[in-house]
């Protein structure tokens, strides 16, 4: 059969199309716009300091038709609930704005007045800063905007964090190396975010930078309050020939900075400071080391340092290999650290490793290699407490899927997200955060020139391990985690794990709920229900005695000039 001549160059325009939309899908980056690996000379797909190996394409997965999002056969026996509550990137203009926004990394996520606030990876329009009011919607609003259409950070790379300090919200930048018109690393602040006015610059690395006109740079990685000063890690080269070394800032008000570190603790190797933890009253920081191994470093006066682990964690054939932490966090009395290891080159060059220490000197390995899949779990950039239990951030090698593991115990590892982060793009979730009583994990999106970065949540308000929309309970728990001792018990409305939390003495007279009982099957579990043995969906009390108004022999409701009582169903 013959095909029209319009036909065909239709066909033909198509095909131009496609084969062009990987080109004008983002803005270019200039010549330099390919970062190089200080050990390979990979070049690196338009992304931060932090990526350090070539980063693969994904592989191909069967797709809904109506949503671009994997489906897997089935969820894992850990698994959680999650949702996501944002459009991907952030942006209801996907292409060509949303798109650039390829992930909120490291510690850009924080609360600030009651909102949670995200900083994202954006080389081409700026890093921009969204903010959420966790209502469950997908809808957040941009506090970054100039009225040229960039943001405000408009150079630089990404935003590397948002904290909180004396009622300032900040947020720092690294160098824009795959950006149209290159910044060093910037410290910007605000008390009320509106837009790219709103925020004022109070630390520019080209103030600090010996030879800029050499091509010396320096990004500012991360920060944390300690003694009343805010600290601010960083990495600087001399010129653009030479290794970059770690420094430290301090300033007591945000303004007024000092330099306390500025030769990488006397270390050639020791490449830059990242991240920050206070612990037992302590401050640490780690410093990223190809040559001998990471190294940690901790003060109790910000002037006085000491080297507080064995380089590499541990002498062993993989010392060298643990070159940098990913993360520092305090969990259950242990400090735990995230550590890439870049041992095995035919998995990507690396696996991710946690450590933990109760007096921030001896340290062990806990979870296993990769969290018993070394193969598939790199990186540990997003790490978070939740419901006193740590979850850890990871993903499928860059591949097709965003993982997050916890423990509640300290030390044993399950994944819990069952491939419901499972989208061809993301690649690893880098963020995690605690808000309104969720947990919040943001995600490295992209593939071909298309980024997009995703936000996910779980919420479980009383920690009963049933998801909050699941819950006959929400805000009382009653589910296998943790439950509540039933009306009629020795101790009823108590917290409890089992019946014996429930009884005083020898007694036997206490139940806990831990199975979302809900005797008269009206939708309201028994532990929160005002009517436990009668049904009333509406949970109406008109007289606001805790008794519901169809169980209660004086409701104050159904007489002259009263409200209409709840009927029984």
């Amino acid at each position: 059969m013959k095909i029209g001549n319009w036909k065909k160059t239709l066909l033909v325009s198509l095909l131009i199309i496609l084969a062009l939309h990987p080109f004008i899908t983002s803005v270019p980056a200039g010549d330099d716009a390919a970062i190089m690996d200080e050990a390979t000379t990979e070049p690196l797909i338009p992304s931060p300091f932090y990526y350090d190996k070539k980063i693969s394409e994904a592989p191909s997965a069967v797709y809904d038709s109506t949503k671009d999002r994997v489906r897997l056969d089935a969820l894992s026996d850990f698994s959680l609930q999650w949702s996501q509550v944002n459009l991907d990137g952030f942006d209801p203009v996907f292409n060509p704005r949303g798109l650039n926004n390829y992930g909120v990394f490291d510690d850009s996520l924080v609360e600030f007045n009651g909102l949670l606030f995200a900083g994202t990876d954006n080389p081409n329009y700026g890093p921009e800063i969204w903010f959420y009011n966790g209502d469950g919607s997908t809808t957040w609003t941009k506090v970054s905007d100039m009225p040229s259409g960039f943001s405000f950070l408009y150079g630089g790379e990404a935003t590397q964090f948002l904290i909180e300090f004396k009622g300032y919200l900040y947020t720092g930048t690294v160098y824009g190396a795959n950006a149209p018109v290159k910044e060093n690393g910037q410290l910007w602040r605000t008390n009320a975010p509106v837009n790219g006015n709103s925020w004022m610059k109070v630390f520019d690395y080209d103030d600090w930078l010996i030879n800029p006109q050499a091509g010396a740079f320096g990004d500012v990685l991360s920060a944390v309050e300690f003694n009343g000063y805010l600290y601010v890690s960083a990495r600087a080269t001399l010129s653009g020939k030479t290794p970059p070394h770690a420094e430290i800032f301090r300033s007591p008000d945000g303004l007024i900075w000092e330099k306390i570190i500025d030769d990488g603790f006397g270390d050639m190797h020791n490449l830059w400071a990242y991240p920050f933890a206070v612990f037992n009253g302590e401050l640490y920081v780690a410093l990223r080391n190809n040559a001998d191994g990471v190294e940690i470093w901790r003060t109790n006066n910000g002037l006085d340092w000491e080297q507080a682990n064995i380089n590499g964690m541990a002498d062993d054939m993989y010392q060298t290999h643990r070159d940098m932490i990913r993360q520092l966090m305090v969990y259950n009395g242990y400090l735990y650290a995230t550590i890439r290891n870049d041992f095995n080159t035919a998995i990507q060059d690396c696996w991710l490793e946690v450590w933990r220490s109760q007096n921030g000197t001896d340290w062990a390995q806990i979870g296993g290699n990769g969290l018993g899949d070394p193969a598939n779990n790199v990186e540990g950039r997003g790490i978070e407490v939740y419901n006193n239990c740590l979850y850890i951030g990871t993903g499928e090698n860059y591949t097709s899927q965003a993982r997050i593991y916890r423990t509640c115990d300290g030390v044993s590892f399950s994944e819990v997200t069952g491939g419901q982060l499972g989208d061809s793009k993301n690649h690893n979730v880098v963020a995690l955060k605690t808000y309104d009583q969720c947990l919040y994990a943001a995600t490295y999106r992209y593939a071909s020139g298309v980024g997009g970065t995703e936000v996910w949540r779980y919420c479980d308000a009383d920690a009963d391990g049933i998801e909050d929309a699941a819950d006959n309970c929400p805000q009382t728990p009653n589910g296998p985690d943790k439950g509540t001792c039933l009306p009629g018990s020795d101790k009823a409305g108590a917290v409890c794990y089992s019946n014996a939390d429930c009884v005083i003495g020898c007694s036997s007279n206490g139940i806990c709920d831990l199975s979302q009982q809900d005797t008269d099957a009206d939708g309201v579990g028994d532990v929160c229900d005002n009517c436990p043995a009668h049904c009333n969906m509406y949970q109406l009390d008109a007289d606001k005695d805790g008794i519901g108004d169809v169980c209660d022999t004086t409701p104050s409701c159904g007489g002259c000039a009263q409200p209409i009582c709840e009927q029984q169903c």
